[in-house]
């Protein structure tokens, strides 16, 4: 299935030396403004079917959106052509599973001659289709895959706006260390790459901070009956459930929870979107959970993105992971404005070195590609999810404890 659609900028302030070695490159590698091509091409898959649709089957829209935005104002200007340029994204539909996703990636370069790749959605999904951008030397702006396996990889034409699935639990752990009243905290993980990496740094990082884990339970994805697991958490009885996973695994896992009595001072979960919050209805208030970005944060681009949300028909509390690839979208236009060209080995460049104003603060990408975005903590108060954390940019209490 293969979908198209037609996407604006901030320039940063560089050094003069970095700049003149770019313009070189500029210079050597592009051709003059009557040799520019009709649109900047973009190309990306996502799951608009299989497991992974509840957390980003509607991104496509959300990609199509912004493009439309960017290109009401005239398109990204490419200095290398001395015009601005409409910006249409190819999009195919990878069913959620990482074979499929390469196979597209392969397409989006080999026929459809794309200029940029969006990563799609999952560390699962993208370790396998990462493998094309380094191929074919080709950048990809990585959306959802923050995996430590990725980055161990190394792999030179890539890069990712978040930190490592091993801190995504920081800032929530941080918020409830400083408050001082949880004393103890259970994890629970879905064995897959992304859950069972915050598993790992969550539960380092809570001891770190002087909490007492009292267990660690990784389970498979395709689990049905979690009352093994749920009896064991009784038993042990902590203040937090930290329960890490996609909805597939959390709305069985959390319904089974209610059903055996399971009850913590409060209950986190990984992934709160819209599909968990309707299938727990009122239990869903007083959950817990991080995001990377929330209404309130004062970094740049929340009017942008609240108006590609609303052209989209896309609810940023019902699918919190919107943000991550409006930050995609934020580092894409100012890595394309400030390289002043499509040359594949200046946007690379650009992408390693710049630093990228977003939504969730400046982002700069290591050697390896790593993002440095970190993840703020929330709560759904009132049927809404709130930011509770850090303190100084908190926009209502925790409350807790949250479970009746």
């Amino acid at each position: 299935m293969r979908r198209t659609n037609t996407a604006r900028g901030t320039l940063l302030a560089w050094s003069p030396v970095f700049m003149v070695g770019l313009l070189c490159l500029v210079g050597v590698r592009t051709g003059s403004a009557a040799e520019a091509p009709s649109a900047i091409l973009i190309g990306a898959t996502l799951p608009l079917s299989g497991r992974f649709t509840p957390m980003a089957g509607t991104f496509d829209r959300l990609c199509y959106s912004w493009a439309k935005l960017v290109n009401a104002r005239g398109g990204l200007y490419v200095k290398a052509y001395d015009k601005k340029l409409p910006v249409k994204f190819i999009i195919y539909d990878d069913k959620s599973e990482p074979a499929e996703s390469a196979k597209f990636y392969e397409r989006l370069v080999t026929v459809d001659k794309v200029h940029l790749l969006l990563g799609p959605f999952s560390s699962h999904i993208t370790k396998a289709a990462v493998t094309v951008a380094d191929k074919y030397k080709i950048p990809m702006v990585m959306a959802e895959a923050n995996d430590a396996t990725i980055f161990e990889q190394r792999y030179k034409y890539s890069v990712n706006q978040v930190d490592l699935a091993d801190t995504e639990s920081y800032g929530y752990l941080e918020l409830l260390h400083t408050e001082g009243r949880v004393k103890t905290i259970a994890f629970v993980a879905e064995d897959t790459l992304h859950s069972t990496g915050a598993l790992r740094g969550g539960a380092r990082k809570a001891r770190e901070l002087g909490l007492k884990v009292m267990a660690e339970e990784i389970v498979p994805p395709d689990t049905k009956d979690f009352t093994a697991v749920i009896l064991k958490l009784k038993q042990a009885d902590p203040d937090v459930v930290y329960v890490e996973a996609f909805p597939q695994f959390e709305i069985p896992f959390m319904k089974q929870a209610y059903e055996l009595g399971l009850k913590p001072r409060e209950f986190f979960n990984g992934h709160i979107v819209d599909a968990v919050l309707k299938a727990l209805g009122p239990r869903a208030e007083g959950l817990t959970g991080v995001v990377y970005w929330a209404p309130g944060l004062p970094y740049p681009g929340a009017d942008e993105f609240a108006a590609v949300l609303k052209d989209a028909g896309i609810d940023w509390a019902r699918q919190m992971e919107s943000s991550i690839h409006f930050q995609s979208f934020q580092v894409i236009q100012q890595a394309i404005e400030q390289a002043g060209t499509l040359d594949p080995e200046v946007l690379n460049t650009v992408l390693h070195a710049a630093t990228f104003r977003t939504l969730s603060g400046d982002i700069v990408h290591n050697e390896a590609g790593l993002g440095n975005a970190r993840s703020y903590p929330v709560q759904v108060q009132g049927g809404e999810l709130k930011l509770i954390g850090p303190r100084e940019l908190a926009v209502v209490q925790h409350i807790y404890p949250s479970v009746k």
